[in-house]
């Protein structure tokens, strides 16, 4: 996937730490932005569990399904960024929970749209201050400078992943 990027040596001459003397990958920059994400979102994951009794994939298509109605599953993949199958997996809980609805299309019968129920939407307004404070927090514990780093940081990594999806 990255084959046409040449690896280079660090500019400051110290020596690659990407791999150990046996092969294993010790700081792997996708790792990292990976564990990093994922501790943060398991953090945000338990306070939603512990209010609401939904995990991050309920919530994310909860908030997907909050902007708009009538969505389908592959729309709201692409508007919570989750792949088909953890968006399949989140409606079949969110059912269960009475959280969201399903019908076929009244004007395409092939398509099934999903829909927040009442205490979908319940569930949508009162998470919406604690995902505010948690962001909150998070901005604060990092401080403004860096969070201002950071962002233009992530959005620098963004336009990479594009260029390299479009390879």
């Amino acid at each position: 996937m990255l084959d046409d990027i040449a690896p280079q040596a660090p500019a400051n001459g110290e020596a690659d730490q990407t791999t150990t003397t046996d092969g294993a990958i010790t700081d792997f920059l996708p790792l990292k932005l990976m564990k990093a994400a994922q501790g943060i979102q398991l953090a945000f994951t338990r306070q939603l569990s512990t209010d609401f009794d939904i995990g991050i994939a309920e919530w994310r298509l909860l908030t997907a399904l909050d902007t708009q109605k009538d969505i389908a599953a592959n729309e709201v993949a692409a508007i919570a960024g989750m792949d088909k199958v953890q968006v399949s997996r989140a409606v079949s809980r969110a059912l269960g929970h009475g959280l969201v609805s399903r019908r076929r299309d009244q004007e395409d019968r092939r398509r099934t749209v999903l829909n927040l129920t009442d205490d979908g939407k319940r569930v949508v307004d009162a998470s919406k201050p604690i995902a505010r404070q948690f962001d909150a927090e998070l901005r604060a514990k990092l401080g403004h400078a860096n969070h201002q780093v950071l962002e233009q940081q992530l959005h620098e990594l963004s336009k990479i992943a594009d260029g390299l999806l479009e390879r």
